[in-house]
């Protein structure tokens, strides 16, 4: 009896580290569902946003790009122009046929050169926008292969925590069963005891019966029949004995085996509980890698983020630059149209 309260002991002390084990694969299992969404949203936020903001942010600049290169062919054509009534008036001027002076005709030189030199202007800042575009496109190009590669490292990390949840599965049905056959046992074992407790009772009932029977026997023999019953009342009395010693040894057989079964489930049950908790440290520990990778990921979000922010200041100024460049452009022209 004593055994059998330290295993009913032992086996509700590892019910509730069972339970405890269970509600942290739960709590795990929840958090690790919340940050793969977390993910997700941040993921397909990120790809809209970018893609949109670079389709948008080409767009503006391919279209101030062909509105600068109309402008610089409307001023090459004007400088190309003036260039030839600038000849045409220093040819008129060389036959004496009047025409502007000589003072008109520094002036439109120097706007001449001026005009060249913010078409050389509009030219370089073409490039480097160009450039810029073309810098931002290699580097999105960059971005989104990170990004790939994150994403299918936290898929690679989801199966392998999926595959670890279906072996602990398992480890927790085995010990389940094996919980279940050690509580069949114990009942087995507490019969066996309690019909070994009943046979001895039995057996010091006969002793004591065959204690008084035998002083009585002995003086009926004596003056009766001593040979028949000094044979016979041995005799059935010797043989319930053997009867009932042979009943306990198989009693005692059965407990033996019993006992070894209980110890057989014991040790079953004692390595299922080892491989349990080796199975709960190895999920923690992935689960603090996953949550290290998950740090990490969101970190490398931030800094794309960032670094999507500085391109879009960046290409907001330049486009500013040549918004300016091109109203200066269009007074320029204006002035000399005057």
């Amino acid at each position: 009896l004593a055994v059998l309260s330290e295993k009913t002991r032992e086996n509700s002390q590892l019910k509730t580290e069972y339970h405890k084990i269970m509600d942290m694969v739960a709590a795990k299992e929840a958090a690790l569902v919340r940050l793969q969404e977390e993910n997700q949203k941040l993921s397909n936020r990120f790809e809209n946003s970018s893609q949109d903001m670079f389709r948008e942010t080409i767009q503006n600049l391919s279209r101030i790009i062909r509105e600068k290169d109309i402008e610089i062919d409307a001023l090459s054509q004007k400088c190309q122009t003036l260039l030839t009534v600038l000849q045409t008036s220093s040819t008129d001027t060389d036959n004496g046929s009047g025409g502007v002076n000589s003072n008109q005709f520094e002036e439109l030189l120097q706007e001449r050169d001026k005009l060249k030199q913010q078409v050389k202007k509009m030219e370089e800042w073409k490039q480097q926008v160009i450039t810029t575009v073309q810098n931002m496109q290699h580097e999105s190009a960059h971005l989104q292969e990170e990004l790939q590669k994150l994403q299918a490292q936290i898929s690679v990390e989801s199966d392998s925590n999926s595959k670890l949840q279906v072996d602990y599965n398992g480890l927790i049905q085995s010990y389940e069963q094996n919980e279940k056959k050690l509580r069949s046992f114990s009942q087995e074992l507490a019969q066996v005891q309690h019909t070994i407790g009943q046979l001895h009772n039995t057996k010091d009932l006969l002793l004591g019966k065959l204690d008084l029977v035998t002083p009585s026997v002995t003086m009926a023999s004596i003056i009766s029949q001593p040979s028949v019953v000094q044979s016979s009342v041995p005799e059935v009395l010797s043989d319930e004995s053997k009867l009932l010693q042979k009943e306990l040894e198989q009693l005692k057989k059965k407990l033996q085996e019993k006992d070894s079964t209980i110890r057989t489930l014991q040790e079953n049950n004692q390595r299922l509980s080892d491989s349990v908790a080796t199975a709960s440290e190895f999920e923690r520990r992935s689960q603090e890698e996953t949550d290290s990778e998950m740090r990490q990921i969101r970190e490398k979000h931030d800094v794309l983020q960032k670094s999507l922010r500085e391109k879009d200041i960046l290409i907001k100024s330049k486009s500013d630059q040549l918004l300016s460049v091109s109203e200066n452009l269009s007074n320029k022209e204006n002035e000399n149209e005057l």
